[in-house]
């Protein structure tokens, strides 16, 4: 019998665009990914905002408030292709179809484009 799928591990599977079930293996590396990606973030952060705090008392606000936002923005990036890096480099994000499911597999790709053009 199989264990229902979390909440949170469905929230994970479609923030990454995970479309089979994760097994044991590839549930520890997401996790993995995930936590280095917070560690990087919070750490990173606390020194913008140490930074941004110097700004403050020395220099203009303006000038901090606009160096936290880009920062984060630029982290943020950052950190978004680290993940994606991660996950394409351990195949986590790819679909394993059979010869027998490749031409619907295509079909459903080709759908699905035809109605975002």
């Amino acid at each position: 019998m199989r264990r229902q799928e979390s909440l949170w591990l469905k929230f994970i599977r479609y923030w990454f665009g995970i479309d089979s079930r994760l097994d044991e293996r590839q549930l520890d590396e997401v996790e993995r990914i995930g936590n280095n990606a917070y560690i990087v973030f919070s750490l990173t952060e606390m020194i913008m905002v140490l930074i941004s705090l110097c700004f403050a008392f020395t220099t203009q606000l303006a000038l901090a408030y606009y160096f936290l936002v880009l920062a984060t923005a630029i982290l943020t990036l950052l950190l978004w292709g680290y993940i994606n890096f991660a996950l394409n480099k351990l195949q986590i994000l790819h679909i394993e179809i059979t010869p027998d499911e490749r031409p619907k597999a295509v079909r459903t790709i080709l759908d699905f484009w035809s109605l975002q053009v």
